[in-house]
């Protein structure tokens, strides 16, 4: 295998393992908020906690995008 196949291949691996890795904290992170949406004795409180706290990864992700594109 040529050594520029070798480091791509490297590389891709890597990127892959920190996008997943990020993902899985993400799903960590929001699995903690759920926990926190239990301590709202308020029903509205909960229910917009529960929202937040149930955003999926890729809704996350394309918010953030359209979030640091439209920083100056």
């Amino acid at each position: 295998m040529h050594r520029a196949t070798q480091l791509l291949l490297i590389v891709s691996g890597a990127l892959l393992a920190q996008s997943c890795s990020t993902e899985q904290a993400y799903y960590a992170m929001r699995e903690n908020q759920r926990q926190q949406c239990e301590k709202y004795i308020e029903q509205s409180q909960y229910e917009a906690c529960m929202r937040q706290a149930n955003e999926s990864y890729d809704d996350y992700e394309r918010r953030r995008k359209e979030l640091a594109k439209q920083k100056p």
